[in-house]
C-alpha cells in the first residue's frame, strides 16, 4: 500500500460515525462472538478483523457516534470500517522506533494473555491475606467477593459468545436452565457481575471524558472504556459486548489497579499495591525448587535495605526488585513524557537499589554475609505489568544498571519459576552473557519449557474461584 492511499484516523472515525451505535455495535458484538470468540485467534482473523480493531470501531461509534444517522450497518460497510484503519497513517514526521512500537505490543498483545491466568493473579495479589496488611474487602466494589466476581466474570463472557455478543439472564437461568445456577453460580451474582460490567452510552462517554479520551486528538491507540465496562446498555435490558476479548480483561490487575483507589483510598490503596506484589513475587521464587529465598536485609547502621528478594542459585545470585510500574494510558500510546516519567519513577530507582545491593554484598558487608560471593549477580526488576520493550536498551527506558539487569513482569515470574531448577539460573547467565537476548522480552530470551498452567501456587488461586460443580467437587474429594 503507498503512502498516496493512506487516509487520517479522522476519516476513520468519521465512517465509524455513519451508523448509529445501537446498530453498529450489535453487529460488532455478533460479528465477534462468531468469527472471534473466546478460542485461539487464527491467523486469517490476525490479518483481517482482529479483536484490537472490532474494540477501535466500537470506542469511535460509541464516543463520537449518535442516534441521528442512518447509513446501513451492512457488511460491506463494516469491512469498509477494516479496511480505512489499516490504512491510516499514524507515524508523525519525527518519530522514534518506541513510539511507534510501544502502542502496537501494548495493546494487541493483551488480546493473546490467558483470561484465567490474568484473573488468577488479581486474586492472588489483591485478594490474599498478605503478612502486615489489611485485607481488601471487594463486596464494596462488586457487591460480591473478589472470586466470587471472576467466576461470574467467565460465566458472562462464555454466555456473551454464546448469544450472539448479548447476555439475557432472563434465558441463561430461565426455564430449562436450572442447572446453572445448581453447578455454576446463583443468578444473583450474574446480576450483580453484569451491572458491575455495563454502562450505558452516555456514561461511557462521561468516562472518557474525564480520561481525556474525548478529544479530536484522540487516536487509535487511545484509552478504550469498553476496557474497564465491556458491556454496552442500549435500554432494552439485554446488554451487549462489542468485543468479547474484553470481558475479562476489567478485572484484572492493570483495570482493577485503577478501581481500588475509588474504594480504599488513593495513596493507601498504591502504597499497599507494592508491598502485595512483593510477598506475592516471593512465593512465587520459593517454588524454584531448591534454591534458597530469603527477603531484604538491613546493610548499614541506619537500617537502610536492599533490594526486595534474594535467589541463591548454583550459578548465579539474582537480586529482585520488584516494583508496582504500569504505563499510563499516554504512555501505552508511546508518549515519551509519559515514558520517562514511568522509567524515573520506576526502573531508575530500580537499578539503584540493586546497584547498591551488588556494590554491598561485593565488599564483603557483614550484614549481607548470607549471600554468597562465589557467584555472579545478576539484577531482576519484576513490574506488575508487561512492559513489552523495557530490556531493549532505548534511550527511553534510561541508562542501564552497573549491574547485570533484566526487567520480568508477573508474569514473566510466574512462567519462569516453572522451568526445571536446573534450568532457572543457566538459561538467566546466558541471557545476560548474550548482546541480543538480554534485550529481548524475559519471556522469550528464556525459551521453551515454561508454563504458567503448572504454576503451583496460580492453580491454588484459581481453584478460589471455580464454578459451584468443581467446589462441590473438591469439597467431595477432600472428605
Amino acid at each position: 500500500m503507498d503512502y498516496a492511499s493512506r487516509v487520517r484516523y479522522s476519516d476513520f472515525r468519521q465512517a465509524c460515525r455513519a451508523h448509529k451505535p445501537s446498530e453498529l455495535l450489535p453487529y460488532l458484538a455478533s460479528f465477534s462472538a462468531r468469527k472471534n470468540g473466546l478460542g485461539k485467534l487464527q491467523i486469517d482473523v490476525m490479518k483481517s478483523t482482529p479483536p484490537w480493531t472490532v474494540a477501535a470501531i466500537a470506542r469511535e461509534s460509541l464516543l463520537w457516534g449518535n442516534e441521528h444517522r442512518d447509513k446501513p450497518v451492512t457488511w460491506a460497510a463494516v469491512a469498509k470500517l477494516f479496511n480505512l484503519i489499516r490504512n491510516v497513517e499514524v507515524v508523525p514526521e519525527q518519530t522514534s522506533l518506541m513510539r511507534i512500537m510501544t502502542p502496537i505490543v501494548q495493546e494487541q498483545f493483551a488480546y493473546w494473555r490467558s483470561p484465567q491466568v490474568e484473573m488468577a493473579r488479581a486474586l492472588a495479589v489483591l485478594d490474599t491475606s498478605w503478612p502486615g496488611l489489611p485485607d481488601l474487602d471487594w463486596t464494596k466494589v462488586f457487591g460480591m467477593s473478589l472470586a466470587e466476581m471472576i467466576r461470574a466474570t467467565e460465566l458472562v463472557g462464555v454466555a456473551a459468545v454464546q448469544m450472539d455478543g448479548r447476555v439475557d439472564l432472563g434465558r441463561l437461568f430461565g426455564p430449562g436452565m436450572e442447572r446453572v445456577a445448581t453447578d455454576l453460580l446463583p443468578r444473583e451474582e450474574a446480576d450483580l457481575a453484569l451491572r458491575y460490567l455495563t454502562r450505558t452510552p452516555q456514561e461511557h462517554k462521561a468516562e472518557a471524558q474525564a480520561a481525556g479520551v474525548l478529544d479530536a486528538r484522540a487516536g487509535e491507540y487511545a484509552y478504550n472504556p469498553l476496557r474497564s465496562a465491556p458491556f454496552v446498555d442500549f435500554g432494552d435490558g439485554v446488554p451487549i459486548s462489542p468485543e468479547p476479548r474484553l470481558i475479562w480483561q476489567a478485572i484484572t490487575m492493570g483495570t482493577l489497579y485503577y478501581v481500588g483507589p475509588k474504594y480504599f483510598g488513593d495513596k493507601k490503596f498504591h502504597t499497599d499495591l507494592g508491598h502485595r506484589m512483593s510477598h506475592y513475587v516471593g512465593q512465587q521464587l520459593q517454588q524454584i525448587e531448591g534454591a534458597e529465598v530469603f527477603p531484604e536485609l538491613a546493610y548499614d547502621s541506619q537500617n537502610a535495605m536492599t533490594i526486595d528478594w534474594f535467589v541463591v542459585l548454583p550459578e548465579v545470585v539474582l537480586l529482585v526488585e520488584c516494583k508496582s510500574a504500569r504505563l499510563n494510558a499516554m504512555g501505552l500510546t508511546g508518549d515519551e513524557e509519559a515514558l520517562s516519567k514511568t522509567v524515573a519513577r520506576y526502573f531508575d530507582k530500580a537499578r539503584q537499589q540493586i546497584d547498591t545491593t551488588a556494590r554491598h554484598v561485593q565488599r564483603g558487608e557483614p550484614r549481607l554475609g548470607r549471600v554468597p560471593l562465589d557467584r555472579p549477580l545478576l539484577g531482576i526488576t519484576v513490574t506488575a505489568e508487561d512492559i513489552y520493550m523495557a530490556n531493549y536498551l532505548m534511550k527511553e527506558f534510561g541508562q542501564d544498571a552497573v549491574t547485570p539487569t533484566l526487567v520480568a513482569s508477573l508474569a514473566e515470574i510466574e512462567a519462569m519459576v516453572t522451568l526445571p531448577t536446573a534450568e532457572v539460573g543457566k538459561r538467566l547467565v546466558a541471557i545476560c552473557a548474550d548482546a541480543e537476548q538480554s534485550t529481548w522480552s524475559l519471556k522469550q530470551s528464556l525459551g521453551e519449557g515454561m508454563d504458567p498452567r503448572r504454576n503451583a501456587l496460580l492453580t491454588r488461586v484459581r481453584e478460589r474461584s471455580n464454578f459451584l460443580r468443581d467446589e462441590a467437587g473438591h469439597r467431595a474429594t477432600d472428605s
